[in-house]
C-alpha cells in the first residue's frame, strides 16, 4: 500500500494447493475480510497474484487493487489462477453490500486489469467482478478464460444492482473492455456482463467479446421483471456505448433477457452475432437503440450472421436499432430461415425487427436469405431401378491381348431403350413392305418398291409367225420349218 507518497506499493502473492478464502464481515456489516493493495498517492498500487485450486470469496468478501480518490498512480493488476473453481457467493448483514473482485480508480491514473483463468466461474447471491473509474482514469480491462463455464445467477432480493460482471465509469475516463471465453455462458434471473457507463459519466462504455464453444444464454428476470438479463455496453451518461460481439453455435435469449448496447443521449454501440441458432423468446430482444431519453444520437447496426433466427409472433420478442432524434441503424441479416420474427417500419407487440427513429431517418433493414429453396432442386426419381448390365452389349475379346472391352458412362437423362434387342424411341412411323405370312382373301400381295433387274435388250425382228387367232407377232429370230413335199398325187377316176 502506497500512502501519500511517490513509492510504489507491495505485491501480494498466494500459493495455497488446495484453496483460499475470504469470507465473512463484521456483526455490524462495516468491515469486510479483505485483501488489498492500493495507492493513495503518486506511486502505483501493487500488484495481487493468487495461485490455488479453488478461489471462494463469500458474505462480503473483498479482493482488491485500488488508486483511491486524489491519487495519480495506477492501480494493481490482480490475477487469478485457480485450476477447479473460482466462485463468488453472499452478502452482508444488512443485505446491501456483496462479496467483490476489484481493481479500480478514484484518480488520473489507470485502473488495473483483472484476469481470471479457471475451469468454472460461478457468481450468485450479490456477487460481483468490477473494474471501474469515477474519475478522468481509465477502468481497467477484464479478461476470463473459463475452460466448462461462466455462470451468474442474480440475488431476487436486490433491486439496486444486478449480479455480473461489469467495467464502468462514472467519470470522463472511459470504462474497460471485457473478454470472455468459455464453453457455456448463462447469466440468469437479473444477472448481467456489462461494459457501460454509469449516468453522470462522459467516457465511453468499454467492447465486450464472448467466444463460447457450446452456448450463450440470457435468460430470466429478477422480480417480476425489474432487472432482467443482459450483455450490455449500454451508456447513461454522455459517452458512446461500446461494441458487442458474441461467437457461439447457440446464443439464447429469453424471458425478458436481453443483448444491449443502447445509449440514452448519444450514439448507440454496434452489436454482431455469429451464431448457428438465434433463439429469442418471451420478451427476449436484441437492442441498439440510441436517445432512450428523448435525445439525440443515432441507432447503432446489428449484424447477424445465423442459419437460424427463431421467435414466436406474440411473444413480442424484438431486434431493434431504433432512434429518438438521430438516424435508425442499419441491421444486416445472413440467414436460411428467419421463423416468427419479421421486418416492421414500427414496434409493434409482436415480434418485430425495426430500425425506426421517431424524428429522424429510418434506418436500413437487409435480410439475406438464399435464393433457391433446397426442395426447389429435387427431381422425382422413377420407382423402378434400371440393371445397367441390360444398357449395353458387349463380346469378350477373342484373342489374347486384344483391345479391352469398352465402357458406357450415363451422364444425364437421355432416351436409351431398355435393352440392345429394341429400337430407339422416337417418331419414326414404320411401314412393312413384305411379309412371310400367307395372304388371305382380304390381304394384298406385298409390293415391292425396289427393282434390281437389268433393264431388257431391243432386237430386230428377223420373222414373224402365225398366231393359233389368226394374227402375225413379229419375232426376234426366224423360226425352223420343216419343209413338205410339194409334190402331190392326185387320184383321179378313169373314165370308163
Amino acid at each position: 500500500m502506497s500512502l501519500g507518497s511517490t513509492g510504489q506499493g507491495g505485491n501480494l502473492t498466494l500459493n495455497a494447493s488446495d484453496f483460499v478464502e475470504v469470507v465473512g464481515s463484521s456483526p455490524d456489516g462495516q468491515f469486510s475480510s479483505v485483501l488489498t493493495t492500493a495507492t493513495f498517492g503518486s506511486g502505483n498500487a501493487g500488484r495481487i497474484n493468487i495461485n490455488t485450486r479453488r478461489l471462494s470469496v463469500r458474505n462480503q468478501g473483498f479482493i482488491s487493487t485500488a488508486a483511491d480518490e486524489g491519487s495519480t498512480g495506477q492501480g494493481g493488476d490482480l490475477t487469478i489462477n485457480a485450476s477447479d473453481l473460482v466462485e463468488l457467493v453472499g452478502h452482508s448483514q444488512d443485505n446491501k453490500l456483496g462479496s467483490f473482485l476489484t481493481t479500480f480508480t478514484e484518480g488520473t491514473g489507470t485502473a488495473g486489469r483483472l484476469n481470471i483463468t479457471t475451469n468454472r466461474l460461478s457468481i450468485r447471491d450479490d456477487g460481483y467482478i468490477i473494474t471501474g473509474t469515477s474519475s478522468t482514469g481509465r477502468g481497467g480491462d477484464l479478461t476470463i478464460n473459463a475452460t466448462d463455464s461462466v455462470e451468474i445467477v442474480a440475488n431476487p432480493a436486490n433491486t439496486d444492482q444486478a449480479d455480473g460482471i461489469f467495467t464502468s465509469t462514472a467519470g470522463s475516463g472511459n470504462a474497460g473492455d471485457i473478454s470472455i471465453r468459455t464453453q457455456r455462458l448463462n447469466v440468469r434471473n437479473g444477472g448481467a456482463v456489462s461494459a457501460g457507463t454509469a449516468p453522470s459519466s462522459t467516457g465511453r462504455g468499454g467492447n465486450l467479446t464472448v467466444n463460447a464453444s457450446d452456448s450463450v444464454e440470457v435468460i430470466g428476470a429478477s422480480n417480476n421483471g425489474s432487472l432482467p438479463s443482459f450483455l450490455s455496453v449500454r451508456s447513461r451518461g454522455e459517452g458512446q456505448a461500446g461494441n458487442i460481439t458474441v461467437n457461439s453455435p447457440l446464443i439464447n435469449v429469453k424471458d425478458k433477457g436481453v443483448i444491449n448496447a443502447q445509449s440514452f443521449a448519444t450514439d448507440g454501440g454496434n452489436i454482431t452475432l455469429n451464431t448457428n441458432l438465434l433463439l429469442l423468446r418471451r420478451g427476449g430482444g436484441v437492442s441498439a437503440t440510441a436517445g432512450n431519453q428523448q435525445a439525440g444520437g443515432n441507432g447503432g447496426n446489428i449484424n447477424i450472421n445465423a442459419p437460424f433466427i427463431i421467435a414466436v409472433p406474440s411473444e413480442n420478442s424484438d431486434i431493434n436499432a431504433n432512434a429518438y432524434q438521430g438516424r435508425g441503424g442499419n441491421i444486416n441479416i445472413t440467414t436460411q430461415g428467419l421463423f416468427g420474427i419479421a421486418a416492421s417500419r414500427f414496434d409493434t407487440f409482436s415480434s418485430d425487427i425495426t430500425a425506426s427513429s421517431q424524428l429522424g431517418v429510418q434506418g436500413e433493414i437487409s435480410i439475406t436469405e438464399p435464393e433457391v429453396q433446397p426442395a426447389q432442386g429435387l427431381i422425382e426419381l422413377p420407382e423402378q431401378v434400371v440393371d445397367a448390365t441390360r444398357q449395353v452389349a458387349q463380346i469378350c475379346p477373342r484373342q489374347p491381348g486384344a483391345k479391352p472391352l469398352g465402357e458406357f458412362t450415363i451422364t444425364g437423362r437421355g432416351s436409351l431403350p431398355p435393352s440392345p434387342l429394341e429400337p430407339l424411341t422416337g417418331a419414326t412411323n414404320q411401314q412393312v413392305l413384305a411379309t412371310l405370312e400367307q395372304e388371305n382373301s382380304n390381304s394384298k400381295a406385298p409390293v415391292s418398291l425396289i427393282n434390281n433387274s437389268p433393264a431388257p435388250q431391243i432386237a430386230e425382228a428377223q420373222g414373224w409367225v402365225k398366231t393359233s387367232d389368226g394374227g402375225v407377232e413379229l419375232v426376234a429370230a426366224a423360226p425352223v420349218v420343216t419343209e413338205k413335199s410339194t409334190t402331190t398325187t392326185t387320184n383321179c377316176p378313169v373314165v370308163q
